[in-house]
């Protein structure tokens, strides 16, 4: 996991494509979400710039690198994540055709975003665990069904940069 500061470019770009995207319907954080998401987006693009990441902001995925597509997951958060918290996707979103997940976390004060990881997303789903809408995993009620997979299971960013450096 790596901690970036949030450079105020990445911000401002993901307020305009909040903006213009608007409330989602059925939205859990009604639309604060899409921020998160977006800010999560500009950073992976800056993250993997040197291997020349082309942003696509697709219902797939959000990033190409060559013909690689990467979709990006993010949450808020309040502080630095730790490595026994765990990337969570969705059920409504896994059949969405990417090849990797990067895994974010982003300060709700928009300082700084933690890349907890990434994951191929076959690997991700043959080794995360179901999650039902309800249940409760310490003093946190999951609002949809999902899969989840602790950060420590996934590829450090390193790694996934060395991967890239083979292809």
């Amino acid at each position: 996991m790596i901690k970036l500061e949030i450079p105020i470019g990445v911000i401002e770009r993901a307020r305009e494509k909040a903006e213009e995207m608007g409330v989602i319907k059925g939205s859990f954080s009604k639309g604060a979400g899409s921020l998160c998401g977006f800010i999560a987006e500009g950073m992976l693009l800056n993250y993997l710039k040197e291997f020349g990441a082309k942003e696509d902001n697709t219902y797939d995925y959000d990033v190409t690198v060559g013909d690689i597509k990467i979709d990006t997951k993010a949450k808020n958060c309040n502080s630095a994540p730790l490595n026994t918290y765990e990337a969570s996707i969705s059920t409504w979103n896994i059949k969405q055709k990417c090849d990797w997940y990067s895994f974010w976390r982003v300060e709700n004060n928009l300082k700084f975003a933690y890349l907890c990881g990434f994951s191929k997303k076959e690997d991700y789903f043959a080794r995360a665990r179901a999650c039902k809408k309800g249940e409760r995993d310490g003093g946190f009620v999951f609002k949809s069904d999902c899969w989840n997979l602790s950060y420590k299971d996934l590829v450090s960013p390193e790694e996934f940069k060395k991967i890239l450096n083979e292809k």
